[in-house]
């Protein structure tokens, strides 16, 4: 964190010093100041404000969050009325006391599920973030089956939450189910393995079926899906390869579709779409690739297209793309192409067909690589969301270097995680995971309107970014290795 400064902001003639009070600067002529204390979150003790609307009525800044939830960081509406919701609007999540926190999926209410280091980075916990942030919202420990670290993957419209964690004693790690309230009565289930020692759970869909992928009796890990309750008949079910040793599940629709990558009969790794009940008909069916020899099937929404990455004809990079149709029958895998750079990969998408990912910029804008929404028309037109977030919202723009959008829910709401650096006396720096709304690029209606949250537009400064080279792109880049888990090693 830089030394600690006061920001200070002109309002007519009159300058003044913002640290826990605001002048709300409505721009009217007055003969007298009034310097209005808008306090704290419940149990804190200190806020600042950074920003005032143009009318007045909204300031926003930052406080520490209430209750036992250590280093929670909010940012978003202090007290105020008349405020709106806007696109471009971004809320930086916080952590669970540790420097970094990782948001992976995001469900039609707008909860995300994730992983957030805790106090020292010794270790991480999954997490589920509910509510408004800033009002209320909170992340919240989801705690593990025994062990020291587990991470959340994927959330259904419930609430409930499918992870990876290690059970007590043990350095080997087990796919689990959470369900219901921490604190009051919720739990987090272990479903246990396919006769190995380790399995891990990516996704998760409505009816609370899950997917990953576990090690066998034989070794090699296997794609599953896991249906019912543990401990009361439910289990977890081998969906087989595609010809190869090793598979692995990393979503699951409304409809039991499985979206993942296995090797075929030879060297090469492939997308695949899993439909129907193994040993009834079902069937797991290569997506094939935009030319080259690998691919990987990162996502799937309920009309089963599914989101990944592959490698064109005679390259060794790797592009987004979308599958659309029925394999065998006019189904086709379509290059999303980037954003003028080399690479490119597929995360999320939902069920209007918008992907998420990230994709590296020309050298002219930089080269790096930047979360990305590729939308729907004729061109599959790629968004860099660092560039567009920017132009929509300067304010909150200069904070964000955003590197992933890793899930994009129905509304247009989008989670990941980036670099967050908002200058001496702000937050604290580092990745964190956000809620970006991009609604306004998705046409559906205003995905923030639904939680109740605003952001309006601030008078801040720009500042320099912070080099994308401090993230880890552990969960996104090794896909065909299952190097998804950045507390511990893969699955089998």
């Amino acid at each position: 964190m830089k030394r600690f400064e006061l920001l200070r902001f002109k309002c007519e003639t009159i300058t003044f010093t913002l640290a826990a009070v605001a002048l709300a600067c409505a721009g009217a002529a007055f003969s007298q100041p009034t310097i209005t204390d808008l306090g704290t979150f419940p149990g804190g003790q200190v806020s600042s404000a950074l920003g005032v609307s143009g009318d007045g009525s909204v300031v926003v800044g930052y406080a520490p969050a209430s209750g036992a939830t250590a280093g929670m960081e909010n940012l978003g509406v202090l007290p105020g009325s008349g405020s709106s919701n806007a696109p471009g609007d971004i809320f930086n999540l916080g952590t669970l006391g540790g420097t970094n926190s990782n948001g992976y999926a995001i469900n039609e209410a707008g909860q995300v599920a994730g992983a957030s280091s805790r106090v020292g980075d010794a270790t991480g916990h999954a997490f589920r973030y509910s509510g408004t942030p800033g009002s209320g919202g909170a992340m919240v420990d989801l705690g593990t089956l025994g062990g020291e670290i587990s991470e959340a993957f994927g959330i259904n419209d419930a609430g409930q939450v499918a992870g990876a964690s290690n059970p007590t004693g043990s350095g080997v790690f087990h796919a689990f189910r959470y369900t219901g309230t921490p604190g009051s009565g919720g739990a987090m289930a272990d479903l246990g393995t396919l006769g190995g020692t380790q399995s891990y759970g990516y996704g998760i869909n409505d009816a609370g079926q899950v997917t990953g992928s576990s090690s066998t009796t034989g070794g090699p890990p296997h794609a599953f899906r896991y249906t019912g309750t543990p401990g009361s008949g439910g289990a977890m079910v081998d969906l087989g390869t595609l010809g190869g040793t090793y598979s692995y599940g990393y979503a699951i629709n409304n409809a039991g579709q499985v979206a993942g990558a296995s090797p075929t009969t030879g060297p090469a790794i492939h997308a695949f779409l899993y439909t129907g009940t193994p040993g009834l008909g079902g069937a797991m069916v290569d997506l094939g690739t935009l030319g080259g020899e690998i691919s990987s099937g990162n996502a799937i929404n309920d009309a089963g297209q599914v989101a990944g990455n592959s490698n064109p004809t005679g390259s060794g990079v790797f592009h987004a793309f979308r599958y659309t149709g029925t394999p065998g029958s006019g189904g086709a895998m379509v290059d999303l192409g980037t954003l003028g750079g080399t690479y490119s990969e597929g995360l999320g998408i939902n069920d209007a067909g918008f992907v998420v990912g990230y994709a590296e910029q020309s050298a002219a804008a930089g080269g790096s690589l930047v979360a990305t929404l590729w939308q729907t028309d004729a061109a599959n037109t790629a968004v860099d969301l660092e560039a567009w977030l920017d132009a929509t919202n300067p304010t909150l723009g200069a904070f964000w270097r955003l590197t992933v959008a890793q899930d994009i829910n129905n509304n247009g709401l989008i989670t990941g995680w980036g670099v967050y650096d908002d200058g001496p006396g702000g937050l604290s720096d580092g990745v964190r995971a956000y809620i970006l709304d991009a609604s306004s690029l998705v046409p559906e209606p205003s995905g923030l309107a639904l939680l109740g949250l605003a952001l309006p537009a601030l008078l801040r400064r720009r500042e320099r970014r912070c080099s994308p080279a401090v993230l880890h792109f552990a969960a996104n880049i090794a896909r065909c290795l299952s190097v998804k888990f950045p507390f511990s090693p893969p699955a089998g």
